[in-house]
């Protein structure tokens, strides 16, 4: 049974075992190459035995600080178990959720199902309408299209036939000026004589 506390959450023995390792495995490591880099860094601040620089309350105050790291550690391990207990309470509750959905009425499964059927049946029925509708707009364009380009062949051919009916028929002279009019005979003149 996990353990309740009210600052986290409910973790179980198990998950508490293994944040715990978890935590000594990923930060346990950096925790100790930090007070390995400042003790590598007094020693290189040393120089030699003689005249280190290095002071006796200098040494104090990270021996102190290394006391309050190793102090802390135990309280992170806790701080840990508070997250699985946590967590375990978390997964319960999670589990005990499942289960009363899983109790639901076979009936009350039944109806969203067949809602769910017909909600698709006519999502594929208005998907059905919407393409019918888009082929006929696309083959009224085709249409009004296909008469656009008709009516432009037509009169093209018809330019053509013109060009061509131009230039097959010869080509026209204008005709010679018609001849004057003879005058008419006044009365009491002779005839013009009429050659045999």
């Amino acid at each position: 049974m996990p353990d309740h506390t009210n600052n986290g959450i409910n973790v179980s023995a198990e998950e508490r075992k293994f944040l715990r390792r978890t935590f000594h495995r990923f930060a346990m490591p950096y925790a100790l190459g930090a007070l390995a880099l400042v003790g590598v860094v007094m020693l290189s601040q040393d120089g030699s035995d003689a005249g280190s620089g290095v002071d006796e309350a200098t040494i104090t105050a990270l021996e102190e600080r290394l006391a309050t790291l190793e102090g802390s550690l135990p309280t992170l391990g806790e701080r840990m178990d508070q997250v699985k207990s946590d967590l375990a309470g978390s997964t319960q509750r999670l589990t005990a959720l499942e289960e009363k959905r899983g109790q639901a009425s076979s009936q009350d499964w039944a109806s969203t199902q067949r809602d769910a059927r017909r909600a698709n049946e006519r999502v594929k029925k208005l998907e059905s309408a919407f393409e019918k509708a888009a082929a006929t707009q696309r083959i009224d364009a085709l249409a009004q299209r296909m008469q656009r380009v008709e009516e432009q062949s037509a009169a093209a051919l018809a330019a053509a036939r013109q060009v061509a009916d131009a230039a097959r028929a010869p080509a026209r002279t204008p005709a010679p000026p018609a001849a004057a009019p003879r005058p008419a005979p006044t009365p009491g003149a002779a005839a013009p004589a009429s050659r045999p």
